[in-house]
Parts: structure tokens; C-alpha cells; sequence
């Protein structure tokens, strides 16, 4: 599928990427153009986890699929099986949807939105300090 340059929806984001580089020219001078790389790789990690979610429904849908044609296929037993088959496959999806997902989430926040608000500073991090009174290291 070709790209369309002149579609609505393209035009406003070119608009918006264009504006925004305009406010940060205003606002940090010429440092804005070395943080566009940062920028899209931000987009990008995002749009990983967009990905992951679509897996994970393309997954839960084929497990449905499966389900149902056990049970279309016959009766009795496999209506036990196709159950089973159902639970299994979705708590598998729920614990791998926990892993990938919230770790990628939890890692994206820490390591590509701090960095752009949180400053450091305060106490240093000591938690096995002690006050000695009665002796000397």
C-alpha cells in the first residue's frame, strides 16, 4: 500500500511535528533538532506495546476459534475438552500479557519518561548505615 502524503490525518501530523519543532526552536535554540531521534524512539516503544496488546488478541481469538470448533464438532466430552481448552489458553495469555506487557510498560516508564522530568538530588541512598557509638571501623 502506498503512502499518501495529502491525507488529512498525515497533513496534521506533519503539521503538529512541525509546530513542535517550532516551540522547541523557541524554547532550547538549536538542542530540539538532537532530540528527535529520542522522540521517535519513544514513539516507537510505545507502538511496541501497542503490538504486544494486538498479539495478544489475535491469540485469545484463536483460542476461541478452537473452543467453539470442538464444540460445533461434537458433543458430550468435547464440550469438557473445549473448556478446558478455553481456560487454559486464556490464562496462559493473562500471564504472559503480565510479563511482556506490564514489564515493558513498567520499563518504559522508568528509563524513557524519567529522564525527561525527574531531577535527582536529596540524601544519598544509604540504607545500611549505622551510627556506631562504642566502636571504630
Amino acid at each position: 500500500m502506498a503512502m499518501d502524503f495529502t491525507g488529512p490525518r498525515m497533513l496534521g501530523g506533519i503539521g503538529l511535528l512541525v509546530g513542535g519543532i517550532g516551540i522547541g526552536m523557541k524554547g532550547e535554540g538549536g538542542r530540539i533538532i538532537l532530540e528527535l531521534p529520542g522522540l521517535m524512539s519513544n514513539i516507537v516503544s510505545y507502538a511496541r506495546l501497542a503490538a504486544i496488546g494486538m498479539a495478544k488478541a489475535g491469540m485469545a481469538l484463536a483460542f476461541n476459534s478452537i473452543a467453539i470448533e470442538m464444540i460445533a464438532a461434537g458433543g458430550g466430552i468435547m464440550i469438557l475438552f473445549a473448556v478446558l481448552v478455553f481456560i487454559v489458553g486464556h490464562l496462559m495469555i493473562f500471564v504472559l500479557a503480565i510479563i511482556s506487557a506490564g514489564l515493558h510498560g513498567i520499563r518504559l516508564q522508568y528509563v524513557e519518561f524519567f529522564t525527561k522530568f525527574y531531577e535527582g538530588g536529596g540524601l544519598k541512598f544509604d540504607p545500611l548505615k549505622v551510627e556506631r557509638k562504642y566502636t571504630e571501623v
